[in-house]
This record gives C-alpha cells, structure tokens and sequence, in this order.
C-alpha cells in the first residue's frame, strides 16, 4: 500500500506477517502515532517474501541494515534459514554491471552514502555470515 506526505510522497506501508521476534517501536509521525517496525524486521520480510526477486533497493537495503545492525540481523540466523537459498540464487544470478545500474539511480540519504559502490559486497557477506551462523548452531532468533 502506497500513501504520501507533502513531505515524502512515496511513504510506503507494508502489512505482512512478522518473520523475526523483533519488537516494532511506538514513534509520533507527522502528528500520528504510530508502530515502527525495526530495521531487522523489515529487511527478514523483504528475504521472506521476495528474496528471489531482490531488487537494486533492495539490495542497497540489505546492506545498509547489515552494515548498522550485523549483529542483530545474525541473531536472525535460524530464522532466516529457510529464505536464504532463494536470496542467495537471485544475487549470484544478478548481474554485476546491472545492479550497479540499478543502484547509481537509487537516492539516498546522507547515512547511506558510507556503503556506496559495497552493496552487493555487503550482501554477499551478510549471506555467508548468516550460513557461518547456522553451521555454529547459533542465532538462534532472539528477540531484540
């Protein structure tokens, strides 16, 4: 579902499942208050039920919640299990030159630009990271 502000026109609301025990906030938005689903929660969503077909937002998104948040999103590891082989299919099936395309035309906030030309890198990483975790038996989905 779509809404708009005068001052961002492309709100977006997502009404889903939760996949990860992760708590959202109660936060005061433009005078309405509101729950405010945590980072983690939203990045597991975009894995759960779209990890086969990430996009360059996407993409970018992963890597800025796993470059500010690596240890929650590891605790998500068992959790995260069962989506990880689709996500890990559709970035090794992405071309590198098309993602980067993709991502120049991406607007970001000045705390994204710390992470600019990483994003697949991170993402990669945080796979990897996350298969690590399962092996060790740890992230075992605790709450945040």
């Amino acid at each position: 579902m779509h809404t708009g502000t005068e001052c961002n026109p492309q709100t977006r609301f997502i009404c889903a499942k939760n996949v990860t025990a992760c708590k959202p906030s109660y936060e005061k938005i433009e005078g309405v208050f509101c729950n405010v689903e945590n980072p983690v929660e939203i990045i597991a969503k975009k894995i759960a039920y779209r990890g086969d077909a990430f996009r360059p937002r996407d993409i970018f998104d992963l890597a800025l919640v796993y470059s500010e948040c690596r240890m929650d999103m590891l605790e998500q590891a068992q959790t995260l299990a069962p989506y990880l082989p689709a996500l890990s299919s559709r970035l090794d099936g992405l071309a590198e030159d098309v993602i980067e395309r993709g991502l120049g035309d991406i607007t970001v906030l000045a705390g994204g630009e710390k992470i600019r030309g990483k994003e697949l890198q991170l993402c990669h990483e945080f796979s990897k990271s996350i298969r690590l975790e399962i092996e060790r038996g740890h992230g075992l989905g605790k709450s945040l």
